[in-house]
């Protein structure tokens, strides 16, 4: 009996064989790998005395088939992108502090002329945003299992910046659009 599960970021496989009273656990903090699998699936068959392959054969091209597909969706958004856009708003008015009913708050900050997203459950964690198109903005997390998110900036009625939307690695097994409504 087997099953795999993940969660932002973090994979895992538990495996157990009741008859030969073995259970074998792989937990792992980051993702878009297989190798978790393959741990589990080394142990069992070392265990029992088969000969195992099936890392050798089968990590190295799912590796390669993950990166293609990162490779293939970093090129069609590139493609899609409006060039030759600006925001709609100078720098300092996307500046401020922003609050999620889900994550709590985030600051962005304007300095030196960057803006930066500090997401306050996350006080490691930053963002560096660059303009994208319009009034979005490419953001560069600073830890490598977050990667980049397109930040979405939206305007009021009133012209004014009211919120901001991402989705952190949208491949992820949590796709959810997180939402901060500036205070």
């Amino acid at each position: 009996m087997s099953h795999g599960g993940g969660l932002n970021g973090m994979i895992s496989h538990v495996a157990f064989l009741p008859e030969e009273h073995l259970g074998v656990a792989v937990m792992t903090n980051f993702d878009n790998h297989a190798l978790h699998r393959c741990v589990v699936n080394h142990v069992v068959d070392a265990y029992l005395g088969v000969d195992d392959r099936e890392c050798e054969t089968s990590y190295a091209p799912l590796v390669e088939q993950v990166r293609g597909r990162q490779e293939r969706e970093r090129t069609a958004r590139e493609e899609a992108r409006i060039q030759g856009t600006s925001p709609s708003r100078p720098a300092e008015d996307y500046a401020g502090v922003y609050s999620s009913t889900v994550y709590g708050d985030a600051e962005v900050t304007l300095e030196g002329g960057v803006l930066t997203i500090h997401p306050k459950a996350h006080p490691a964690i930053s963002g560096r945003l660059e303009h994208w198109q319009l009034d979005t903005f490419l953001c560069t997390w600073s830890d490598r299992v977050w990667d980049q998110s397109l930040v979405y900036f939206d305007l009021d009625d009133q012209g004014k910046v009211s919120q901001f939307r991402f989705t952190v690695r949208p491949e992820w097994i949590d796709t959810l659009e997180y939402v901060f409504v500036k205070r």
